[in-house]
């Protein structure tokens, strides 16, 4: 498999862990420890875009630094509202285009059902087109200009998917939260690839925040062993309440490209379901929205 590709889906995982903040829990342990797979399934189960009943808009930009040395930035804003799940509602999200100014105005709109497939669509201003995203070469294109797919903002990404996890032991790391480095109790775990799972990276290293059960550091290998990619999130910031990346930096050890995501603005406001529905994206207004 190309490098391309894999540094793709690592800032895939990046994108997703920006978009998922965590909620301030305090979970009451068992008797027995916390196995690997425990905390991949607390760290999914905190995860969340969304507070008790608010929705979430944010700008975020994306800066890029390629294999050649040249550089690339685009900005984006994101509209994420919680469907009722006993109503059978998806998950929305509706991303809008903001820069580069000749991809301004596009809209990337995805429903989320947990046992569905995703639904995916696109809008082009310049067309008037919305067309929605149903085979893998239209999901394959690039997201709004980056080393990013649509599929892969789209699909999202969980760790318990794809890996088997092992409990190597605690450590104590220094991590920003709020501005301030803090010594952090994390937990760090072993991955190894599930053999009936198609993943790019065999076998990698998580340290997992003990108390937010939120990821500080991944770590990707080659199957020779050799440190092929690194994830750090290096700040997080309190966010209506919770506790939420806003600095992440992704880079290729073999190539030595690297991606940064910078949260730029983030807020709560009450969405209505009608901003993502694909029939209304010809008119979407983002000041509109953000003024009511």
């Amino acid at each position: 498999m190309d490098g391309s590709y894999k540094v793709k889906k690592l800032v895939a995982i990046a994108a997703v862990i920006m978009l998922a903040g965590t909620s301030l829990a305090v979970f009451a342990q068992a008797d027995s420890p916390l196995t690997g797979a425990d905390i991949l399934d607390l760290m999914q189960e905190t995860g969340s875009l969304f507070g008790e009943d608010t929705d979430a808009v944010f700008t975020t930009r994306f800066d890029f630094v390629y294999s050649d040395g040249t550089e690339g930035s685009n900005e984006f804003t994101f509209l994420a509202k919680q469907g009722d799940e006993e109503l059978g509602e998806p998950d929305y999200l509706l991303i809008y285009y903001q820069a580069p100014a000749d991809i301004e105005g596009t809209l990337f709109l995805t429903h989320s059902l947990p046992d569905a497939e995703d639904r995916l669509w696109l809008f082009l201003p310049a067309l008037g087109l919305v067309k929605e995203l149903v085979s893998e070469g239209e999901k394959e294109q690039s997201f709004g200009g980056t080393n990013l797919t649509l599929g892969q903002i789209g699909g999202g990404f969980d760790y318990s998917d794809d890996y088997d996890a092992e409990r190597l032991g605690d450590e104590t790391v220094t991590a920003t939260f709020d501005g301030e480095a803090l010594e952090r109790v994390v937990y760090v775990l072993g991955l190894t690839a599930r053999p009936d799972r198609d993943t790019d990276y065999v076998e990698g290293v998580l340290w997992v925040d003990a108390e937010e059960l939120l990821p500080l550091r991944t770590e990707f290998y080659s199957e020779l062993g050799n440190l092929e990619v690194t994830l750090d999130v290096l700040d997080l910031q309190t966010f209506d309440g919770d506790l939420t990346p806003t600095w992440i930096e992704s880079q290729d050890i073999i190539d030595e490209s690297k991606t940064t995501i910078r949260v730029l603005d983030q807020r709560r406001i009450e969405l209505a379901v009608q901003v993502f529905d694909p029939e209304n994206l010809p008119s979407f207004d983002l000041a509109s929205i953000l003024a009511e």
